[in-house]
């Protein structure tokens, strides 16, 4: 899945382009799957196996923390499905290293849960390209959500 801090990109950029009811709740639920058991909240997600249909069933998409689950989910899936294609993960070590250019960027302050999860380490990323994360995610910062809800994710 994508680090803590991608999602935090996602969700911000999301937030500037579309009108959020409760930012604070958005943002907590762009962050909800990872923060609690993802073999059940994630549903059932796996390269090989995507439920995200079943979320419909769940979660309230009608209020900012469903939307911002939702968002997540979609994240995720657009993760694995369009840009980074059999990723293991391995890709973790690259996140932290990744991350203080990623909150530089995209103004991101790191909510307090997560203060003591997010990792800064120097390097060079060995399994994602900086630029093809920054193309990721100013594409799904500009979703429509609502016509991704409407619709089967296979």
């Amino acid at each position: 899945m994508p680090g803590y801090v991608i999602h935090l990109a996602v969700a911000n950029g999301y937030m500037k382009n579309n009108k959020i009811q409760n930012e604070k709740e958005f943002l907590k639920g762009a962050i909800a799957p990872d923060m609690l058991n993802t073999e059940y909240t994630h549903y059932g997600m796996k390269i090989d196996k995507f439920d995200i249909n079943k979320f419909k069933e769940d979660i309230d998409f009608n209020s900012s923390y469903g939307k911002g689950y939702y968002l997540h989910l979609i994240t995720d899936y657009i993760f694995y499905y369009k840009y980074f294609l059999n990723l293991t993960k391995a890709v973790h070590a690259d996140y932290d290293i990744l991350n203080e250019y990623l909150i530089k960027k995209y103004d991101i302050d790191i909510p307090a849960e997560l203060i003591d999860i997010v990792k800064f380490n120097k390097g060079t990323p060995k399994f994602i390209n900086l630029s093809l994360v920054c193309e990721f995610i100013d594409e799904v910062s500009k979703i429509n959500l609502e016509q991704y809800f409407s619709k089967e994710v296979k």
